[in-house]
């Protein structure tokens, strides 16, 4: 799934995992009744009629959290040795927010499970399957920092006239792959030579926890004719690549990223650098955020 990958280069999704242990931990440390109705107050006072019973509670309980606070502190280590290059990084603001709002979450989840706790899980899962689903219609990005992804494979079928006949396949495939998956069949434009535009979706690390990741999706290819006088090139026409997103929901979420109504979610179209194509030469548009796409054979 989708909010699994980012475990591998991130830190916020181990984060979150060692605030929700440690605040979970606090809880059944600290002697602070659970929310819970009057009737089932009553039961547990009937219940516990012998000081045994209170012993042994407590001492569960001091076993829970101790055991919840080695955990916290393992993957804390763990991540700061691991996936925080540098102790520059270790303080890290907006990491150290996190980690508290996650921590305070765990803690009054368990304060009142019925409350608060089931509803908290009634709604971040199905949040995470939705994001998961809506970033699977794109091509996953991994680290930005690092990211090099090939995000379509073009050649040129046909030359005649001023006029390219184009292919588009998934460029996230093996170089030997053949043309049978095709994204829009094969098209025409003007010119000599081809450009790709991408669209990226560049999350705040914080919205890895709920399966929203950087992303990136081939949305147009462009035509342009190049002028050996000036060495410029002048674009001809644009051939727009239709998404995968077939579903009410994951267009809605399309519709509020590109407003802008998901705090800490940036998205932005990328118009990549034109080259001068040949007839039958595969060419594939690879993207290493922030330069621009570009075509290499």
């Amino acid at each position: 799934m989708a909010w699994i990958e980012p475990f591998g280069w991130s830190p916020y999704p181990w984060i979150a995992l060692a605030s929700l242990c440690f605040g979970v931990a606090v809880r059944a440390l600290l002697p602070i009744p659970r929310l819970r109705s009057r009737h089932r107050r009553r039961e547990e006072r009937f219940a516990l009629t012998g000081g045994g019973t209170r012993r042994r509670r407590t001492v569960r309980a001091r076993a829970i959290a101790a055991g919840l606070f080695l955990l916290s502190f393992v993957l804390i280590f763990a991540t700061l040795a691991l996936l925080i290059p540098g102790p520059d990084r270790f303080f890290d603001p907006d990491l150290v927010r996190f980690a508290a709002g996650v921590a305070a979450l765990g803690f009054v989840a368990t304060l009142a499970p019925l409350l608060l706790g089931v509803p908290l899980v009634l709604i971040a899962v199905p949040a995470i399957a939705l994001f998961s689903a809506y970033t699977a219609t794109w091509q996953p990005l991994g680290d930005p920092e690092l990211a090099v992804v090939s995000v379509a494979r073009l050649r040129v079928v046909a030359a005649n006239a001023g006029r390219l006949t184009v292919e588009a396949a998934p460029g996230a495939v093996p170089t030997a792959a053949g043309w049978e998956d095709l994204l829009v069949p094969a098209f025409e434009l003007p010119g000599d030579a081809l450009a790709v535009t991408v669209d990226t979706l560049l999350p705040h690390p914080a919205w890895l926890v709920a399966g929203l990741r950087p992303s990136v999706r081939l949305t147009n290819i462009a035509g342009y004719r190049f002028d050996a006088t000036e060495g410029s090139f002048t674009p001809t026409a644009d051939h727009a690549i239709p998404t995968t997103i077939r579903t009410t929901v994951g267009a809605r979420i399309d519709s509020l990223l590109r407003e802008g109504s998901i705090p800490g979610v940036r998205t932005a179209a990328v118009r990549g650098t034109p080259r001068r194509v040949g007839l039958l030469t595969e060419y594939r548009a690879r993207f290493a955020p922030p330069a621009p796409p570009v075509l290499v054979d």
